[in-house]
């Protein structure tokens, strides 16, 4: 399973920021496939229906967005066989963590190099950082 983190809530409403745009997230999403085919991918997002719409708007993809607490999101990514966060301290923590405790690789905006090189004392060997 491949588990995504995308923030998205105020970001969808607010003049000076935005989202990622889903586009870039799928671009990522269709690399990490080339590598390693995933039967299903969650995606976590404080506006689920949402994130499902922009990502799988056609339903074509094996995607499912579940609604659930924190603790969940924070248990099933770490957990996953890959993680794609976004630009959120949700994603940071997690793909920290997947590094540092659990060997486990995930992706990161290279916009968030600074933050990510801070969790990882600059060893990126498990994060890639993807361009958005």
């Amino acid at each position: 399973m491949c588990s995504i983190r995308y923030r998205l809530g105020d970001l969808l409403h607010l003049e000076n920021k935005s989202p990622i745009a889903p586009e870039t997230v799928l671009k990522e999403l269709g690399r990490l496939n080339k590598v390693s085919s995933f039967s299903r991918t969650e995606i976590f997002s404080d506006s689920p229906s949402c994130a499902l719409e922009l990502l799988d708007p056609y339903g074509l993809q094996n995607m499912n967005a579940p609604d659930v607490d924190m603790i969940t999101v924070f248990t099933c990514a770490i957990q996953a066989a890959y993680f794609l966060g976004s630009s959120s301290k949700v994603s940071f923590w997690i793909a920290g963590i997947r590094s540092v405790v659990f060997d486990r690789q995930s992706s990161i905006p290279a916009c968030n190099r600074r933050e990510m090189a801070g969790l990882l004392k600059n060893d990126f060997k498990h994060v890639h950082l993807y361009d958005v």
